[in-house]
């Protein structure tokens, strides 16, 4: 459950970002996604690169755990690591 400030922040997020929100969903890739037109070629390309950004996310997160001053902040950086890595098999089906 969302406690008052949560939900007042998600309410602002959504609303200052509405405009945002509106040209991602409007753009071309997404619209043939939606719509079934999107080339395999496209596509394929698609889950490349969000493969290389989830590794490389997760090396950044374990090179900032590295740096971390205190086991806590390391161990919470390592766990987001963790499950950033585990996503990339989504990517590899």
């Amino acid at each position: 459950m969302y406690n008052g400030i949560e939900e007042e922040f998600c309410s602002i997020a959504i609303k200052e970002s509405s405009d945002l929100i509106d040209r991602i969903a409007e753009h071309p890739f997404y619209v043939e996604l939606m719509n079934g037109k999107l080339s395999y070629k496209k596509f394929k390309f698609y889950v490349q690169q969000t493969f290389l950004y989830l590794v490389d996310c997760t090396r950044a997160f374990l090179i900032i755990a590295a740096r971390a001053n205190d086991i806590e902040t390391m161990d919470k950086l390592t766990f987001i690591a963790r499950k950033i890595f585990s996503m990339r098999s989504l990517c590899e089906e």
